[in-house]
């Protein structure tokens, strides 16, 4: 199971090396010797990766153990906090996106400081929902992906659509990846097909 929640690293890794390898596309030129050492230091992460995931099963039962979470109250708390902070900025970036498409509200949410306060009301909350909030949701979504409760599952479904729409909505895509990660690790401990 170890080595199964690491196969999205283990695939980076490896076409990075592949990539590292076979593109000479850089501007600059690399000696042998770093090029050895670059390929070196992937090789060994790669085989560090496959060793502990292969003997290290031993610990699997004490790990599922610690990682069963149910909490209706937190669940609740956590979905008040996205809609307080989240929702009104994806309303109002996805109006923005309408009216004036999406390159005008890409280009101006990453280079018109003034835009946060049209988005979030202050741009100091824009701030914290960027730097604190959206974070915390990321790893709190982490925390319940194995909680098998009718909430728990509504809590977790809920604020990952929340936080893909909130960044799709000013034309972003990084979410998109880390939902795609949630939701494979989510299959992995509850043992469904991804």
């Amino acid at each position: 199971m170890f080595l199964k929640l690491f196969y999205p690293v283990l695939f980076l890794l490896f076409f990075q090396l592949l990539g590292y390898i076979f593109w000479n596309g850089f501007a600059i030129e690399t000696k042998i010797q770093t090029n050895f050492v670059v390929s070196f230091c992937y090789l060994f992460c790669i085989l560090t990766i496959i060793f502990f995931g292969i003997f290290n099963n031993k610990e699997e039962e004490k790990i599922k153990k610690k990682m069963h979470f149910e909490n209706k109250k937190i669940n609740f708390i956590f979905i008040l906090i996205a809609l307080a902070f989240i929702l009104r900025p994806t309303i109002v970036l996805i109006g923005l996106s309408m009216e004036f498409g999406g390159e005008y509200v890409r280009t101006s949410y990453f280079n018109d400081p003034g835009f946060f306060d049209i988005v979030y009301g202050k741009g100091i909350i824009a701030t914290l929902t960027n730097y604190y909030i959206v974070p915390i949701l990321w790893f709190y979504l982490i925390f319940i992906m194995d909680d098998k409760s009718n909430f728990g599952k509504f809590t977790f479904y809920f604020l990952l659509i929340l936080l893909v729409v909130y960044n799709a909505s000013y034309s972003g895509r990084f979410y998109i990846y880390f939902g795609l990660i949630v939701l494979y690790l989510r299959c992995i401990f509850n043992k469904v097909s991804f």
